[in-house]
């Protein structure tokens, strides 16, 4: 039997770098013009917070996002955007 040795750091910097976004947004939402400002920006911020969290591009997630936004919301007022979720999406085919 062998024993495998295994080396632990005793530090949370990973967990702080991945709250520091929070804590940032959280300072810049205070000073929001309006609730309503504030609700979007959150929103926008979670998008790309769970774009990033599926490792996704985000640029390219969020550009088809907008684009198929756009004509979703043209043919029909309240699509089925479940296939545009960040843990559902996937890349664009290129024309």
């Amino acid at each position: 039997m062998t024993i495998e040795k295994v080396e632990l750091t005793l530090s949370n910097n990973r967990c702080e770098d991945y709250i520091r976004p929070f804590v940032l947004g959280r300072k810049n939402w205070l000073f929001a013009d309006s609730e309503t400002c504030a609700q979007v920006s959150a929103s926008i911020y979670s998008i790309v917070v769970s774009a990033k969290a599926n490792n996704i591009d985000v640029f390219e997630y969020l550009k088809d996002l907008f684009t198929q936004l756009h004509s979703l919301m043209k043919s029909n007022p309240e699509p089925n955007l479940s296939h545009l979720l960040p843990w559902n999406w996937k890349y664009p085919v290129q024309a």
